[in-house]
């Protein structure tokens, strides 16, 4: 069972089991979340620096960049979990070979 670890953001422990359940998504989930990276990774192709408002356009690319780092963490998780599930399926014969 996940176990609070007390500090200042509270993160949690989680056992394998939890964090693969935690990670997969729903087809919906996926392709809100896809949707979204596609969008910022647009914007990101065409940010241009602003000279007059530098600070203002540094500050929205690293938004950027982190929000399509954060996304893409959330998708490589999820394809983690699933292909662990699909492993662990195949090792019990539940799923065929191809």
């Amino acid at each position: 069972m996940a176990v609070l670890q007390e500090n200042r953001f509270n993160s949690y422990n989680l056992t394998e089991e939890e964090f693969l359940a935690a990670t997969r998504l729903t087809d919906l989930q996926r392709m809100k979340i896809q949707t979204e990276l596609s969008q910022i990774a647009h914007r990101l192709l065409n940010w241009t620096l602003d000279l007059e408002n530098y600070h203002v356009s540094i500050a929205t690319h690293a938004e950027l960049q982190g929000r399509l780092n954060a996304y893409s963490g959330i998708l490589d998780d999820h394809a983690d979990s699933v292909a662990k599930e699909i492993e662990a399926a195949r090792e019990s014969n539940q799923y065929p070979t191809q």
